[in-house]
């Protein structure tokens, strides 16, 4: 218990010495009663006029411009926090999932090629068909977030359905799958966890297995490392 809280004490310490406002935000929110507000005032910083999120919030890649995975690292913190989707913050990022989305394959770019001309990781270079190689990764999250921060009738909450359609095909017929693009649809899972009702109504799928016939919910929760 000793060593736990000179752990806690040593980490509260280094937070407030060297992270960047917004994870400080973040800290204090989830450990010294700070505010949702606090973090959505630094978490603006970073979001563009078009409603997506840049400037290096996801510190591997620089680009001050708006990209679906830059987006979906700001959207997994209005997660953590609870955002409720009247936020403007909010509003204007599905404003922007909505714009971005590629309809005919559900898909979200995971990097665009501006990603190039700025510091950057190399997993992050563009290159054409680049994105073969991440598939759903960001998108089957930025389609939940759609669904979680939408109205059951919008646009918005259409296009959500329809990529998380598309990712579902894939993901019950690819033979494999990057271990990113897998976690995206675990998480994706806790996202609709509470959404449940409305999938078995929207995609009522007829799957096939070797055993048994699950729930299409616990299906994808199958795929759980």
């Amino acid at each position: 218990m000793k060593r736990s809280k000179e752990v806690f004490e040593q980490s509260d310490a280094w937070i407030k010495r060297n992270a960047r406002p917004l994870e400080a935000a973040r800290w204090e929110y989830h450990f010294e009663n700070g505010s949702k507000e606090n973090v959505i005032k630094y978490l603006s910083a970073f979001q563009n006029n078009d409603g997506g999120f840049g400037h290096g919030i996801e510190p591997d890649f620089w680009l001050p411009h708006s990209s679906p995975m830059a987006t979906w690292a700001a959207g997994q913190i209005l997660m953590e926090i609870d955002v409720d989707k009247d936020e403007a913050i909010v509003k204007s990022m599905i404003d922007y999932l909505v714009n971005t989305n590629q309809r005919e394959t559900g898909i979200w770019f995971a990097t665009v090629p501006e990603t190039n001309e700025y510091p950057h990781a190399p997993w992050w270079h563009w290159t054409e068909g680049v994105q073969e190689n991440w598939m759903f990764n960001p998108g089957a999250e930025l389609a939940g977030f759609l669904i979680h921060w939408s109205f059951e009738e919008s646009e918005a909450s259409q296009i959500g359905w329809s990529a998380v359609e598309k990712a579902i095909n894939r993901l019950m017929n690819a033979s494999k799958m990057d271990k990113h693009e897998i976690n995206n649809f675990q998480r994706l899972l806790k996202v609709l966890n509470s959404h449940e009702a409305r999938f078995a109504q929207r995609l009522p799928y007829s799957w096939k297995f070797s055993v048994g016939s699950p729930k299409p919910m616990s299906t994808i929760g199958a795929w759980r490392t």
